[in-house]
């Protein structure tokens, strides 16, 4: 008796259901752009992915009122973490009014005049999805994209 060896039926790109994200990922390299930017290119790549996107905006414009002095504008360059020992930080996803929200921020340690150092956290980029599904699969999204998981 003779077997026939079949091979699957499996795309070029295989991706299971349960993964919510393209295997091969785009990268985008932030250095020399402004949050705007970023925050703009990201959004696209967002939606060019599928994932289902409430809006993505840099954290403070240029005219916020509740800003700090340390703070990061949309109009500021991106941060380069290698200057300053610094990380970009993407926060889980936590339900806000119905809608997923999570943010991208940039934390580094400060010099104090005592010689001590302090942890500043920058606020960069905010996000929001209509599920948590959406949000889980945005953040690890933007972490790929950014390189930084």
């Amino acid at each position: 008796m003779q077997h026939e060896i079949m091979e699957p039926d499996i795309p070029a790109v295989w991706q299971p259901s349960y993964l919510p994200l393209p295997l091969f990922m785009p990268h985008l390299d932030p250095s020399g752009l402004t949050v705007d930017e970023v925050s703009s290119r990201m959004g696209e790549a967002l939606v060019q992915a599928g994932i289902g996107l409430v809006g993505v905006t840099p954290a403070h414009l240029p005219d916020d009122f509740r800003a700090g002095s340390n703070d990061v504008f949309s109009t500021s360059p991106w941060p380069e973490p290698s200057a300053d020992h610094g990380l970009i930080i993407v926060h889980a996803p936590r339900c806000l009014n119905g809608y997923w929200f999570f943010a991208i921020d940039y934390a580094r340690h400060v010099a104090q005049p005592d010689g001590n150092r302090i942890r500043q956290l920058q606020s960069l980029i905010h996000l929001i999805t209509e599920t948590r599904e959406h949000a889980w699969a945005a953040a690890s999204f933007v972490t790929r994209l950014l390189d930084i998981d």
